[in-house]
């Protein structure tokens, strides 16, 4: 697995971004992070939008993947990460993308998917922080 990690956004190295595309340029955003209860869910939308308008811009095929449609569906969404050749994890509440991962099952394919060396895994503030062994610090 190939990592692009930005503390906000897309950081200041978007050359090595598009260096680190893969062949399959199929790239999953996912926005769970900003789920929490009493978000502004059109501003939120709007931030979705132009984040994957910018991924498209720059050389990535993205689409919006939400872990809530796959809530105890794991053996779909593998099958969905297994069309992707990465996935892009926007900021937010770091707890409440975790309990997303969870429920989705995520967190246990995960583990597959660090082994594929076509496979990059990308996103800032949340989607770096849930990388973490234990979020006690956070």
């Amino acid at each position: 697995m190939n990592y692009y990690l930005s503390s906000y956004r897309f950081g200041n190295h978007i050359e090595e971004l598009k260096n680190l595309i893969p062949n399959n340029n199929k790239i999953g955003y996912i926005s769970n992070a900003g789920d929490w209860v009493g978000h502004d869910s059109e501003r939120k939308q709007e931030r979705v939008n132009e984040e994957m308008a910018f991924l498209n811009k720059i050389g990535f095929r993205s689409e919006h993947l939400d872990l809530k449609d796959y809530f105890g569906r794991k053996d779909a969404l593998q099958g969905k990460l297994n069309d992707l050749g990465g996935i892009w994890i926007c900021g937010g509440n770091t707890f409440v993308l975790r309990q997303a991962m969870k429920l989705s099952g995520f967190d246990e394919l995960f583990t597959n998917l660090k082994s594929r060396n076509d496979f990059l895994y990308a996103g800032y503030s949340a989607g770096i922080c849930i990388l973490s062994d234990n979020l006690k610090p956070i």
